[in-house]
């Protein structure tokens, strides 16, 4: 690929649906960098809060360099897909509606890409605030790994921090709309696959990602668990037991006190046998026989 010898367009596509509460503060962290050429694209799922309004006037503020469609959408991925199918730019963020970039991240992508031309995406760290932009913690960022079996372990990129070449979903294709939550982390599985290394990462914070009641992290726990295990196993063959052992975590954790010990196997049960031919067997029966014995599930694992 070769380098730039002028400014490139980005486009950052941001998904939104009743986040009301946060965008305006999301958009202006985009549009208010200082980096000199770039676009917010806005897919809106028909958001019925205070979100068209907030366009709207920010559209009087930002013009031509803030762009939005809002109709019914068949989720997140779909969204994003309807948003990078409108920018022609060469390089491509992704900012969900209720988090931010940290200043100077679209000139950093920018350099980035301009001295490594081989590079088909670059990220960086994260930090995870609430809902009042409170720091939480770092997010678990690594760099690149020589094998992308380490997807096995964990996601170790924080989304919003992804900057991409638009070439990229030429080889790869869009995120697949079949996945309600787990899209980013089968994008990256086909990405670092196809391209193993042209991966590029610095180690500066590029993203706040936002936690609270109403995000898709929060809400469908469950959910993520299954469509990770699920992902695992499509582009290696199985998927590591402590994917099912982290929601069980986080299940109990979540229990009150004198909570119905039956009703929650049955509902743990019922996950593994989801995902019960994605895992390895001997891993399946040893999970089986701890929660046989209880003890609030051996102290939730």
């Amino acid at each position: 690929m070769k380098e730039f010898n002028f400014i490139p367009l980005i486009s950052v596509v941001m998904p939104s649906y009743n986040q009301g509460q946060f965008i305006e503060e999301s958009i202006k962290s985009v549009l208010d960098q200082s980096y000199p050429n770039c676009e917010l694209i806005v897919a809106d799922g028909g958001s019925t809060d205070n979100t068209l309004s907030s366009l709207n006037n920010l559209k009087s503020i930002y013009g031509k360099r803030l762009r939005w469609i809002s109709e019914a959408d068949s989720g997140p991925a779909n969204a994003i897909n309807k948003a990078i199918k409108l920018s022609a730019a060469n390089i491509i963020g992704w900012l969900n509606s209720d988090d931010l970039y940290a200043l100077r991240s679209l000139s950093t992508a920018y350099l980035y890409f301009k001295t490594h031309p081989e590079c088909i995406m670059f990220y960086g760290q994260g930090e995870h605030i609430d809902s009042l932009g409170k720091f939480l913690g770092h997010y678990p960022t690594l760099p690149p790994p020589d094998s992308d079996q380490a997807f096995q372990n964990g996601c170790f990129i924080c989304q919003p921090t992804v900057f991409l070449r638009r070439d990229v979903f030429d080889q790869v294709g869009l995120l697949d709309e079949s996945l309600a939550t787990a899209f980013d982390f089968e994008l990256w599985m086909r990405i670092f696959k196809a391209y193993p290394e042209q991966v590029g990462f610095m180690s500066q914070l590029l993203a706040y990602s936002r936690i609270h009641a109403d995000c898709i992290t929060s809400m469908q726990r469950r959910l993520v668990a299954i469509e990770n295990i699920k992902i695992l196993k499509k582009h290696y063959n199985h998927a590591e037991i402590h994917w099912l052992q982290t929601y069980v975590q986080e299940l109990y954790q979540s229990l009150p006190d004198g909570y119905d010990s039956l009703a929650v196997k049955s509902q743990i049960l019922e996950v593994l046998s989801t995902v019960e031919n994605d895992l390895n067997q001997r891993d399946v029966m040893q999970f089986k026989s701890c929660l046989d014995q209880d003890t609030r599930f051996n102290s939730a694992l």
